[in-house]
């Protein structure tokens, strides 16, 4: 499932993958390599502290939780091989992106075409 991500009038990713399964959120980029205009957009069921690892993923990325009102809560700088990358505030999105965009905490994004 793919989404386009826009925060007002930025938008931040053309191709959005969402990953809902265990499988697809323990892998994530391990192995792969995001384009300029991709993105990671991980979904869980409730709002909870949330971590990631950076394993196997060969370069920077940002991370950006964001709660379930849409709003982004906080956004770190991962490096590779980092094994643990959290954040304090709780959320129920997990954005991985190349760059953030001039995003900042409390920019509230949109989901479009999301099925």
């Amino acid at each position: 499932m793919y989404c386009k991500i826009q925060v007002g009038n930025n938008l931040i990713s053309k191709k959005c993958k969402i990953c809902k399964t265990f499988l697809s959120k323990l892998t994530g980029l391990m192995f792969r390599k995001l384009k300029d205009d991709e993105a990671l957009l991980f979904e869980f069921k409730k709002e909870k502290k949330l971590s990631i690892h950076m394993l196997f993923v060969f370069y920077s990325i940002k991370a950006i939780w964001i709660d379930e009102n849409l709003k982004i809560v906080d956004i770190k700088k991962a490096i590779p091989f980092n094994p643990y990358i959290s954040s304090n505030k709780k959320a129920k999105y997990l954005l991985e992106t190349k760059d953030s965009k001039n995003i900042k905490i409390e920019d509230k994004i949109t989901l479009i075409n999301k099925v």
